[in-house]
């Protein structure tokens, strides 16, 4: 399995949120156990082939660019696959499923500093290459 990291920061501990995934015959499998996400069940899920082709095809459908919020690809997320592995999206599976996009090279991540003190959104972006 490959150990990644996500965009975010996991509570109660406020510490980097680390999971591994593989893909498998059955899906994109994911487990959250060897982070933090403590209050996270199940630990471990499958995304289907099938459910992962659907978020695929909703970032290909939609903008170029994206904002990483709970009305942009967070929703995108949900309205595309309503049910992931048979559980409901929280922001551990998402913060999983956009850092395997980055990964994998789907989803590129714009973003950049704007000052102390001054926040800017982070924004993806599908690779047309």
């Amino acid at each position: 399995m490959k150990v990644l990291q996500t965009l975010g920061r996991h509570k109660p501990k406020d510490q980097e949120g680390i999971f591994q995934y593989r893909r498998t015959p059955e899906g994109v499998e994911i487990d959250g156990s060897v982070g933090l996400a403590e209050t996270l069940d199940p630990k471990c899920i499958i995304i289907s082939h099938d459910d992962w082709q659907l978020i695929l095809d909703a970032i290909w459908a939609g903008a170029k660019t994206i904002e990483l919020s709970e009305d942009g690809v967070l929703d995108m997320l949900r309205r595309a696959v309503p049910s992931p592995g048979g559980t409901s999206w929280n922001d551990c599976w998402r913060a999983y499923v956009l850092a395997i996009l980055e990964h994998e090279g789907t989803i590129d991540i714009y973003g950049g500093a704007r000052g102390r003190g001054v926040g800017a959104p982070i924004v993806l972006a599908r690779d047309d290459r």
